[in-house]
């Protein structure tokens, strides 16, 4: 595990925030975050890259898509064009589950306070699109948690 994961669980160790890490690659921790509104808590993903200094934050599990409907996509859409979601990309993986990430370069002092507040980021983003995306899934309760 390099030093900045191990850093950035340190620091939710500190919160008592239960994360596990990746038994494929040690760089790579997850946990469940709660959205600032409370509405959701999605399956963050974080993995930093010490040597090109890529950090890479996904947030998943928002809704299960078993329909990618024209109504979600134009909200996928309205999401990726929207310049206060801070570069997020929204999409649906490869298991249906729509998805918002965030890759970019961070290097420089405190590289993981720099991380963690770029997680805060991408929740805010998830959070300012989240009832009209789940609005678009009424009969399906189930598929929107």
């Amino acid at each position: 595990m390099n030093n900045t994961i191990k850093q950035i669980a340190g620091f939710f160790d500190s919160q008592n925030l239960k994360y596990k890490t990746s038994d494929e690659n040690e760089n790579v921790i997850w946990l469940h975050l709660a959205l600032p509104s409370k509405q959701a808590a999605p399956l963050v993903f974080i993995s930093y890259n010490e040597e090109n200094q890529v950090v890479t934050i996904m947030a998943g599990h928002i809704v299960h898509v078993t329909n990618a409907t024209h109504s979600l996509m134009l909200r996928m859409n309205a999401f990726n064009a929207d310049p206060e979601v801070f570069g997020c990309k929204m999409f649906i993986d490869f298991d249906g589950e729509l998805t918002v990430s965030y890759r970019g370069f961070v290097h420089g002092e405190g590289v993981a306070p720099q991380i963690i507040s770029l997680v805060d980021v991408v929740l805010t983003a998830v959070d300012r699109h989240y009832q009209k995306i789940v609005e678009l899934f009424p009969d399906e309760p189930e598929e929107a948690e």
